[in-house]
């Protein structure tokens, strides 16, 4: 009995702090992503994946500005259609800085990415690519920008997705219930008097 007690106890915490989460899919933002680097489009607490197509000749413009302190990896994935069967290729690059983009959106540190498919030669092929950004625990929650640039492509909108486990709700543990407390002395009291009454060791 006092092992089912236990994992009910651990059951219960267990739930409190599931983490919560959520994706952005940048094709129902009206616009898109912001091309402004003076108004980046920010990505709200809660969401720890973007999803969607970039098209090449545009800055796709975003920030996180509630990511949680410490160290973590941002990854921006970029992959060509699939189910691809003749020539495809598309590239361009990343900025990324800890603060706004003061004046355009070429500052910050620059990450290239280079995807090609090629039926003549599949050993070459790069159909998806993923840049991490990591950051070390001395990060401290400060806002990130980033600035994406697809440059060129043969192949039209590039799907683009991002992960950034940092930006998902981590509520704090919920306290148990007065009735969920109630039953857990309850099962405790009933465990100790069977140990009593019947030599039970508790594992």
């Amino acid at each position: 009995m006092m092992r089912i007690l236990m994992i009910s106890a651990a059951f219960i915490l267990g739930l409190t702090s599931t983490v919560q989460a959520a994706t952005l899919n940048v094709n129902n933002i009206a616009g898109g992503l912001s091309s402004d680097y003076t108004t980046p489009t920010e990505i709200a607490f809660g969401f720890d994946d973007v999803a969607g197509t970039l098209s090449s000749g545009t800055y796709n413009i975003f920030n996180f500005a509630n990511l949680a302190s410490g160290a973590q990896t941002v990854s921006l994935t970029f992959q060509l259609p699939a189910a691809l069967t003749s020539y495809q290729n598309a590239g361009g690059y990343v900025r990324m800085k800890e603060t706004p983009f003061q004046y355009s959106a070429e500052e910050g540190t620059r990450t290239d990415f280079d995807l090609v498919f090629n039926p003549g030669n599949l050993a070459s092929a790069v159909v998806s690519q993923t840049l991490s950004f990591n950051l070390d625990d001395t990060y401290t929650g400060s806002p990130l920008f980033f600035a994406v640039n697809v440059t060129h492509g043969s192949s039209g909108a590039v799907s683009f997705g991002v992960n950034a486990p940092g930006n998902a709700i981590a509520p704090s543990p919920v306290p148990i219930p007065a009735a969920g407390l109630m039953l857990l002395a309850a099962l405790a009291g009933f465990a100790a008097l069977r140990g009593r009454k019947g030599g039970l060791v508790a594992a």
